[in-house]
């Protein structure tokens, strides 16, 4: 993923449209919004930028043209999947016991959400 997508609405929007595919539920447009925190002009310029970047996909509600739904495209899903199964062997990792002498012990998950964030 490219590293501006994080901390930005189309990260919720990701995130909420992963969990929602999975779970089988149906995403409008307006839901997607909803979920990325903003107001509907800027998630609509965030669901265009997900659509470009060949993660996202629109369709037409066949029983309603006023409304599209919205899905993770196959590429997206997959690259939701790795995204997600490294942070979860990274915090697995993190947790393992820390052989460093006890003084020097800090929150093995504050340093994978660190390393997410700050790069360091």
């Amino acid at each position: 993923f490219p590293a501006t997508l994080f901390g930005e609405p189309a990260w919720d929007i990701l995130l909420d449209l992963y969990i929602q595919g999975e779970r089988g539920t149906p995403v409008s447009i307006s839901s997607a919004c909803l979920a990325g925190g903003t107001a509907p002009t800027t998630g609509l310029r965030w669901l265009s930028t997900l659509d470009e970047l060949g993660l996202t996909e629109r369709k037409p509600n066949a029983s309603d043209g006023r409304m599209s739904w919205i899905r993770l495209t196959a590429h997206g899903r997959e690259q939701m999947q790795a995204y997600l199964a490294d942070i979860a062997g990274e915090v697995e990792r993190a947790i393992e016991p820390s052989k460093k002498p006890a003084e020097q012990v800090v929150d093995p998950a504050a340093e994978v959400v660190s390393r997410r964030i700050f790069g360091s």
